[in-house]
Formats: structure tokens, sequence, C-alpha cells
């Protein structure tokens, strides 16, 4: 087997590897999307501001995260310019 031949089965060895992982980080991109969906739809649920506050304090990971969108929402929470949340003024 010639240079070459040898040097084009690595490449493509090397490329359907890269696919793999690519496509791996976007189904689990997908999935911590889906998570948080979830977890601010359960946060929209909750009627008592106050309850929903306790939970996001209580709460970690991609549910913390669903709940802050939900908090954000409601007024409670904002986006500095940073791109971090902070609480606003708003009163529960």
């Amino acid at each position: 087997m010639a240079f070459w031949e040898k040097a084009e089965k690595v490449m493509n060895f090397v490329n359907d590897g890269l696919q793999r992982m690519q496509e791996s980080n976007q189904r689990q991109m997908e999935q911590r999307q889906e998570a948080i969906d979830r977890s601010q739809q359960k946060a929209s649920r909750i009627e008592n501001d106050r309850e929903l506050v306790e939970k996001f304090k209580s709460s970690s990971g991609v549910e913390r995260v669903g709940y802050g969108k939900e908090l954000e929402s409601r007024g409670y929470l904002e986006r500095n310019s940073e791109g971090k949340m902070q609480r606003t003024n708003k009163k529960l």
C-alpha cells in the first residue's frame, strides 16, 4: 500500500471520529436545552413567587437555569452587561 493510500485512510478515520464527536456534542446540547425548557415549564406552573424563589435557591444545574429564566420573565432577575443574572428591585 502506498504512503498516500495509508494517509487517506488515516484522514478518513480522523474525520469520522471528529464527525461522531460533533454529533455527540450536538445531542448533549439538545438534551440540556430540553431539560432547561422542562424545568422552566415546571417553574411557570408555580403561582407563588416566594415559592419559586425558594425552589430557585435550593436547585442546581439545568433546573436552576430553568427557574432563573422564569424569575427573569417575572421581573425578579435580569442580565447585567456581562450576561450574568442579577436581582432586580422588584419585591416579593
